[in-house]
């Protein structure tokens, strides 16, 4: 789980107040000034490749290919799967 924490300004705050208070993953918003804070709970998902020596104990080529936000319910690679779906229904309707 990732505490993720937002700061809007504090008009869009008031323009969605009630879906903001009322998403599950929010746990804390409000105004502070000019600006709104907005806490919630997220679990992000990676598809990530590197190459692991284990006789040096070492991490080459890392990189993240893919990231997604997992949705309650929902299993990490669920979401991958589907946000890969997503990508390449996107990709081949704008070819």
């Amino acid at each position: 789980m990732v505490d993720l924490v937002m700061d809007i300004p504090v008009q869009d705050f008031h323009a969605h107040r009630d879906a903001i208070i009322g998403s599950p993953l929010v746990y804390e918003a409000g105004p502070d000034g000019e600006v709104a804070s907005v806490r919630a709970l997220v679990r992000p998902a990676f598809a990530a490749s590197f190459t692991y020596d284990r006789l040096r104990s070492e991490c080459r080529g890392f990189s993240v290919d893919r990231w997604t936000l997992v949705r309650r319910g929902r299993w990490a690679s669920a979401e991958l799967q589907s946000d890969r779906a997503s990508l390449a229904r996107k990709s081949s309707l704008s070819e």
